[in-house]
């Protein structure tokens, strides 16, 4: 085999590799999103503001909702209106988490929760983490090719690519002052 000849294979195969690689972390959008909607609030003689929340699948795959130890959503109170802090966090976790893999959304699918809030700030809003599964398990073959560290860097990257809303949505504002008794 000639020298041109062997250069041509070379790049021919970099140029197969590389494709390979984008097909597997191009991020495809998933339509919909998971809706978080306050079905009421109330406030209990003791001061603790009682916030019921609905979660609503509205994407056509299943989701998976990050739970505590008591099998229950957990949800993060935010009142920095979506930066994040210092520390990298988001907001203030309300109880432990755990992700036991328990919560599972179906398309379509809706789940209500009521979230106790002490000493509520004056204006805040209700976080939960969700995550896609069947999205995190595409991105495993990659990690044959690139790494494991590496893989997970890509598939988090089309994870946020392809639905924002979907991996941190928010409950619309809460102003708990209107609620105190």
């Amino acid at each position: 085999m000639s020298r041109s000849a062997k250069f041509l294979a070379a790049v021919v195969g970099g140029g197969l590799v590389i494709s390979l690689a984008l097909a597997l972390a191009w991020p495809k959008r998933v339509p919909g999103k998971l809706g978080v909607q306050l079905a009421g609030t109330s406030q209990s003689s003791n001061g603790v503001l009682l916030v019921t929340v609905v979660l609503t699948n509205g994407t056509p795959r299943a989701l998976n909702v990050v739970d505590d130890s008591r099998g229950k959503p957990a949800f993060i109170l935010d009142e920095r209106g979506g930066r994040r802090r210092t520390d990298g966090t988001w907001g203030t976790l309300l109880t432990d988490l755990a992700n036991q893999l328990k919560i599972n959304l179906a398309p379509g699918a809706t789940l209500t929760n009521t979230v106790c809030v002490t000493n509520p700030p004056p204006r805040f809003r209700l976080r939960v983490y969700v995550r896609d599964l069947a999205a995190e398990r595409s991105g495993f073959p990659l990690h044959r090719i690139v790494g494991k560290a590496l893989a997970m860097k890509v598939v988090e990257w089309r994870l946020k690519r392809q639905n924002p809303d979907i991996f941190l949505p928010a409950s619309p504002w809460i102003e708990a002052g209107e609620h105190r008794p």
